[in-house]
C-alpha cells in the first residue's frame, strides 16, 4: 500500500505571490499533490487556472481539485481537465462534487442542494471502471477465514469489489473490470460488511448505495442528528462508519 500527502490550499492561493512560493515548497517539503477546491464566492482560484498554472511552474507535483458538477456543461467541463491532464502529462485529480449548500454559494451554483445528487448521477455514465489487486483478493480472503469483516473506504469500492464479485459467481478475481452494478435498497451485498463514506446529498446514488447496509429510518435518523450537529458535507472532512447487522 502507497500512502501519499497532499496539501488543500484553501484561501491561500488567492494572492498573487502566494501560490508560486507554495507550489514550490511543497515540493521541496515532499509533499506529492496540491489541492484546489472550487467555490464560486470564495476567495480562491479557480481551480483549473490555478492548476494549469501550477502544472507549468512545478513538473513533479499532482494537480487536485474539488471541481463542482451541477449547473455546468458536462462536456465543457469534460474537454478542460481532458485538456489539462493531458498537458501535465496525466497529473490531475478529480473528484467531481455537489458543492456547499449555504449561502451565497447556494445560490452561485444555480442548482437545488436536493437536486444536485440526481443531476450528478444523471450527468455521468453508469458504468465504472475498477481495479482489483491480488493483495485485496488475499485480504478479503483472509478477513473472512478469520471471522473478520470486510470494510469499504468509500462507496467507489464498494461498487468496484461487489460489481466484481457480480461478474465472478459472488467471489473476487484480481484485475481490471467494468461494472454497471446499482448498489442500493434491497440488494444483498457478497463481499462488503461496511464502509467508511462522508454525508452525501439526498436523492444522491451514494446515499442511495448506504441503504443496502442500512434500514432507511435508521439512516434518516443519522442523517438527521449529523445535520442538527453541522457535520458537514462529504468532501470537507466528515465520515461516518456504516456496518451492517450482523
Amino acid at each position: 500500500m502507497k500512502i501519499r500527502i497532499g496539501v488543500g490550499a484553501g484561501g491561500a492561493t488567492s494572492m498573487a505571490e502566494a501560490l508560486p512560493e507554495l507550489v514550490m515548497g511543497l515540493d521541496e517539503l515532499g509533499f506529492d499533490s496540491l489541492w484546489l477546491s472550487e467555490v464560486l464566492t470564495g476567495p480562491v482560484l479557480d481551480p483549473v487556472v490555478g492548476l494549469s498554472w501550477a502544472a507549468a511552474r512545478n513538473p513533479r507535483l499532482k494537480l487536485g481539485t474539488t471541481m463542482l458538477l451541477p449547473g455546468r456543461n458536462v462536456l465543457r467541463l469534460a474537454k478542460q481537465l481532458a485538456s489539462l491532464d493531458v498537458l501535465s502529462k496525466g497529473r490531475l485529480l478529480v473528484t467531481l462534487v455537489p458543492g456547499l449548500t449555504y449561502a451565497p454559494e447556494r445560490e452561485a451554483i444555480g442548482v437545488d442542494p436536493k437536486q444536485r445528487g440526481a443531476f450528478i448521477d444523471e450527468a455521468l455514465p453508469l458504468p465504472e471502471r475498477y481495479e482489483i489487486p491480488e493483495a485485496t483478493v488475499t485480504a478479503v480472503a483472509g478477513a473472512r477465514a478469520s471471522g473478520g469483516r470486510v470494510v469499504a473506504v468509500g462507496t467507489s469500492v464498494v461498487r468496484a469489489l461487489e460489481g466484481c464479485a457480480a461478474r465472478h459467481a459472488g467471489k473476487l478475481a484480481a484485475g481490471r473490470g467494468t461494472t454497471d452494478l446499482v448498489v442500493g435498497p434491497g440488494f444483498v451485498p457478497q463481499v462488503v460488511d461496511g464502509l467508511l463514506t462522508g454525508f452525501h446529498e439526498p436523492g444522491s446514488s451514494h446515499l442511495g448505495l448506504l441503504r443496502a447496509f442500512v434500514p432507511p429510518s435508521l439512516l434518516d435518523a443519522a442523517y438527521s442528528h449529523a445535520e442538527a450537529e453541522g457535520y458537514r458535507g462529504h468532501e470537507f472532512g466528515d465520515s461516518s462508519l456504516i456496518l451492517a447487522a450482523a
